[in-house]
């Protein structure tokens, strides 16, 4: 299972960051909106992002700090780049499979990556069957679907 492209959430999930040191992601978003207090998010965002470089060194590094939730705790929405250039999209390759997932305009990060071992089940599970995918924002499962060899897949 091959990915290049990681949702870095500090503190989080201690699995998951594993997962981001080790990947050599072209790119990485940074996630601040959970996981850091308030008061320290400009610190940490500065910390985190410099980390990210020296160890890394992407090509981009995007923060995306931009729900709805934000306005309604009274947060201004921020969303830029803070090292290097991001393009407007990347390709993720997932499985065998690349998705375009966009990084600036895309629900979250473009592609639900926590998702990629469930639509990878789903592959698995869709065999000779008919498949309904309510939630297609990207049409991850779908696709996943077909190449499972579904009968009929509906987005």
């Amino acid at each position: 299972m091959m990915t290049r492209s990681y949702l870095f959430a500090p503190g989080h999930n201690a699995k998951l960051l594993d997962r981001v040191f080790t990947a050599g992601a072209d790119a990485v978003m940074l996630d601040l909106e959970d996981a850091v207090p308030p008061d320290a998010k400009d610190t940490a965002r500065r910390m985190i992002a410099d980390a990210l470089v020296e160890i890394f060194h992407p090509r981009g590094i995007l923060e995306r700090n931009d729900p709805r939730v934000r306005a309604l705790e009274g947060l201004p929405s921020q969303v830029g780049v803070l090292h290097g250039e991001v393009p407007d999209t990347v390709t993720v390759e997932e499985n065998g499979v690349r998705f375009e997932a966009d990084l600036w305009r895309g629900q979250k990060t473009g592609l639900f990556l926590d998702q990629r071992e469930n639509r990878y089940l789903v592959r698995r599970l869709s065999k000779a069957s008919d498949v309904l995918n309510c939630f297609c924002f990207t049409g991850g499962f779908s696709v996943n679907a077909a190449l499972g060899g579904a009968t009929r897949v509906f987005s």
